[in-house]
């Protein structure tokens, strides 16, 4: 894929600054087109401009499974991925692995991988591409 590929993230200030860092650095072919904070996001946030999102779980409030639920909803052809440090909520995890549109990326205490993250974005954006002109 050439194209680049446009990535909003859904994360606090402190960790949306981290992940705009980190993948700018570490990553070619995307762009991040901005940081939504996750209490906006069930505001009427429109995530229609950019190509993928990536919500990045705090465990701080809002819980990231209603943005997720939100996000589907209403945006249901929005490539959707939550990148989070718990492993444990299965249901989610699960709705996220079987969503054609969706993914879930662990993040290891202390090692974010950003590579992942970047491909797993332009996996659903080509994906989604693909699909559309089947």
């Amino acid at each position: 894929m050439d194209d680049v590929v446009g990535i909003t993230l859904v994360s606090n200030e402190e960790y949306g600054a981290q992940f705009e860092d980190g993948l700018s650095e570490n990553t070619m072919g995307i762009t991040i087109e901005g940081i939504v904070d996750p209490s906006s996001v069930r505001d009427g946030w429109d995530p229609s401009g950019t190509d993928c999102v990536i919500s990045v779980d705090t465990h701080r409030e809002p819980p990231i499974e209603p943005i997720y639920e939100y996000l589907r909803e209403n945006w249901q052809e929005q490539p959707v991925i939550v990148a989070s440090d718990e492993g444990e909520d299965v249901e989610l995890i699960s709705k996220l692995v079987n969503d054609e549109k969706g993914d879930y990326v662990f993040l290891p205490e202390g090692d974010i991988p950003f590579g992942l993250l970047s491909v797993r974005c332009k996996r659903l954006t080509t994906d989604e591409e693909r699909n559309s002109t089947e």
